[in-house]
């Protein structure tokens, strides 16, 4: 029995038909009232109603499993505060190793769902990014990807579970890149980025400039995609990630022992500037684009990340590069 927490996520949702193809067992924690509910019961998952922070409901679930993916977690929206993030992230994790522990569960592996955020990806000191880079995160959800690791290695050392932490990139599917009001639709799309341009408080100048640029665009063309550059016009890379690569790699983790108490990078198996994947976006949207020139301060993503490591020591292999996703949709 394989337990999957952040089953409706994207990476549970990819995740979970392909365990159950392989004729695993699965079951999941959801939040009260999730809508994935639904699916997941049609799939034949089974299911415990509860949040992660509630330790008896952690005690329950680990309870005749052999396989734990920790997916779940809550990433930095809006409504997410910094307790939140605390109670959910760091003490859900611990909550879930303590299970562990506490009912002497003898699992095959313990994957813990880390994050790029740990170095930070956001400020990194080179490019690509490889698991050596120093890893100093500036805000609460990069640190509670830390401390996850951290107690991964602790209860490794103590208990003996065998945790393995893949640190996940900019993770998208397919139609997000499609939707202009979505929860990303501001890397791409005029009109959305407009909107967080208007919510900053006290504008600089260059940021009022660039608003009335987006504006004057959108009164012509009505909207579009625009390409997000530096100062000095050269186009920001970001290097998006299909979850079907993500849970490729996930069910790699669980065939071979070296990767056990190791952080490995999951990415795409390349990435390009955002000028060549706005002008394919566009073509096959047959929507105008622009070029906008804006500081890091407006658009922090612009990196690569080395994912090396994961093909050498257990044959990580992506094939979704984001051309070949947008041609899908």
């Amino acid at each position: 029995m394989i337990l999957v927490t952040g089953a409706t996520g994207r990476i549970g949702s990819t995740l979970i038909p392909m365990l159950l193809e392989k004729n695993y067992k699965v079951k999941t924690i959801l939040m009260p009232g999730d809508k994935g509910k639904e699916r997941l019961k049609n799939l034949g998952v089974e299911y415990l109603e509860g949040k992660l922070q509630d330790s008896s409901i952690c005690n329950t679930a680990v309870k005749d499993v052999d396989t734990v993916f920790h997916l779940g977690a809550v990433m930095f929206q809006e409504w997410v505060t910094n307790e939140i993030t605390f109670q959910t992230n760091i003490r859900g994790t611990f909550n879930m190793l303590e299970a562990i522990a506490a009912n002497n569960i003898k699992l095959k592996r313990f994957v813990f769902a880390s994050s790029d955020q740990v170095y930070p990806s956001l400020k990194a000191k080179y490019s690509p990014i490889d698991e050596n880079h120093p890893t100093e995160p500036y805000n609460i959800y990069g640190l509670s990807k830390l401390m996850g690791e951290h107690l991964c290695r602790i209860y490794l050392k103590e208990f003996n579970i065998p945790a393995v932490w893949p640190r996940f990139t900019l993770t998208i599917k397919g139609y997000e890149l499609f939707e202009p009001n979505g929860d990303l639709s501001d890397f791409f799309y005029v009109k959305s980025k407009l909107k967080k341009l208007k919510e900053i408080s006290n504008p600089s100048d260059e940021v009022k400039n660039l608003a009335q640029k987006f504006e004057e665009f959108l009164n012509n063309e009505g909207e579009g995609i625009y390409i997000p550059c530096d100062e000095e016009g050269v186009p920001y890379e970001v290097p998006f990630t299909d979850p079907r690569d993500v849970a490729q790699g996930l069910l790699l983790l669980l065939e071979n022992d070296k990767v056990v108490g190791e952080a490995f990078n999951f990415g795409p198996p390349f990435s390009r500037p955002l000028d060549e994947i706005v002008k394919h976006l566009s073509k096959k949207k047959n929507l105008p684009y622009l070029k906008a020139k804006m500081p890091s301060s407006l658009f922090k993503w612009n990196f690569k990340i080395n994912i090396n490591k994961a093909k050498k020591i257990f044959g990580y292999n992506p094939q979704w590069d984001v051309f070949k996703v947008i041609d899908e949709m």
